[in-house]
């Protein structure tokens, strides 16, 4: 158990969730359902043949798994859920996300958003005491399970009958809904070295949640263009002030102004750090890589070419400049996804969240887009890029056991491979549709611009 606890806080810990601060916290009076689950977790990540688990009498993953879901619906019955039968719940759909298995995923982190707030745990996380560590842990629980469901929650569908002769689904406002309440405080953290604080303050890890919370509302955005919601997307051009591609990166915008400098792309020095001082501070890195990788994948999905090519024929009389400069962004944010991912490689940090598999996707399949162009100053570049993503989201240097990301189906020679908006998984789109006449390669000076 006490291996399975070690590949545990290297490949889950603040990978997206922060549930404990030690591994001490892990005892052997931990809940049976708890350690059942870590161990399932750990040995997902673990291969084979590879220690810590080399010949040992281990079975899979799932068998473990099962037997803690088992067990904490069990305690959901008698009522006699603890806050470690919770942790429980949140890491079992932390291991459906790596599995891939979205659709039990968003039923767990479902199931527990329910009990924290029926049990009431969410709003005593909400009180402003930062002494009390209980708080402490039931906050890190709440924003940590916040974290998974901007992953893997499913678009809330309001009925509506005003048109009594064909009912229909809509979307929430998601990106200017008004304030509900007071939700929980986000939990600090030590002061490290990049983080000068001499008290515990709000770190790099609540400024990850505040990217997911992000990630959440473009997921939402996406599906209402993927099942085409009149109220939004049909009769608001994205260029619109009051349409979602207009607030959320006013949202994305601020979210930058308040990054601190500190934690910037250019202060962080990431490139020119030793792959030994990154290992050391793995917790601050990992979440701010998260970051960084985030903040390109949200401009590449709201910029994607698949979202708005229906527009490009409809009668808006929108300027090209729009799509042009659109299509652009997309095209130098996708360049970045893969080189964060490869540069993470190379300094030997192993990203284990799935998200960045979601991430290394979308890069994909704009990669894949401008390889099927006509004009060969651009399928040629994108083809370059497009074998180096593949390459680095599939390497051995990072550790991505989720399946949605195949490396026999990334490749140009399967053009209609592209990711599903309302479930993040494999789609078969129609093929590309043009947005005007480009020429010329990408611009090198892109380099120059464009993190957090």
């Amino acid at each position: 158990m006490a291996d399975a606890i070690t590949t545990y806080f290297r490949c889950s810990h603040r990978q997206p969730v922060w549930l404990f601060e030690r591994a001490e916290e892990l005892t052997q009076d931990t809940a049976e359902e708890l350690s059942l689950v870590v161990l399932g977790i750990s040995l997902q990540y673990s291969q084979q043949d590879s220690p810590p688990f080399h010949n040992t009498t281990l079975q899979a993953p799932s068998t473990y798994t099962d037997a803690a879901r088992s067990l904490i619906m069990l305690k959901l019955a008698n009522a006699t859920v603890a806050m470690q039968t919770l942790q429980a719940l949140c890491l079992l759909a932390t291991s459906n996300l790596v599995a891939g298995d979205l659709q039990l995923a968003a039923f767990h982190s479902s199931l527990l958003a329910n009990l924290l707030q029926s049990s009431g745990l969410e709003a005593r996380a909400s009180s402003p005491d930062r002494v009390d560590p209980a708080i402490e842990e039931a906050r890190r629980l709440f924003w940590s399970l916040q974290s998974q469901i901007s992953m893997c929650a499913l678009p809330i569908h309001i009925p509506s009958t005003l048109d009594i002769e064909s009912p229909a689904f809509s979307i929430p406002d998601e990106p200017s809904s008004r304030p509900g309440g007071k939700a929980p405080l986000l939990p600090v953290e030590a002061p490290g070295d990049a983080q000068p604080q001499t008290d515990r303050s709000l770190g790099i890890w609540a400024h990850q949640v505040r990217s997911a919370s992000l990630w959440a509302l473009v997921r939402a955005h996406v599906s209402r263009c993927a099942e085409g919601d009149t109220a939004k997307t049909s009769s608001l051009p994205p260029w619109h002030p009051q349409s979602d591609y207009t607030v959320i990166n006013a949202l994305l915008l601020d979210m930058e102004c308040a990054f601190p400098i500190s934690f910037r792309y250019d202060a962080a020095r990431f490139p020119f750090r030793s792959p030994e001082s990154i290992e050391r501070r793995r917790e601050f890195w990992l979440p701010w890589m998260r970051i960084q990788v985030g903040y390109h994948t949200l401009h590449a999905v709201l910029n994607h070419p698949f979202l708005y090519s229906s527009r490009v024929s409809s009668p808006h009389p929108g300027p090209n400049a729009f799509w042009k400069t659109s299509t652009d962004l997309a095209l130098l944010h996708s360049t970045w996804i893969a080189r964060l991912i490869g540069m993470a490689g190379e300094k030997g940090l192993e990203l284990s969240d799935p998200f960045f598999v979601h991430a290394a996707a979308v890069a994909v399949t704009l990669h894949l887009y401008w390889s099927r162009a006509a004009d060969p100053k651009i399928h040629a570049p994108a083809k370059e890029n497009l074998s180096e993503a593949v390459q680095e989201a599939v390497s051995s240097n990072t550790i991505m056991p989720a399946p949605e990301l195949r490396q026999q189906n990334l490749t140009a020679d399967y053009p209609g491979w592209a990711w599903n908006p309302a479930t993040d998984t494999g789609i078969f789109y129609n093929p590309f549709t043009q947005f005007g006449d480009r020429s010329g390669g990408a611009d090198m000076s892109w380099w120059d611009c464009g993190n957090l």
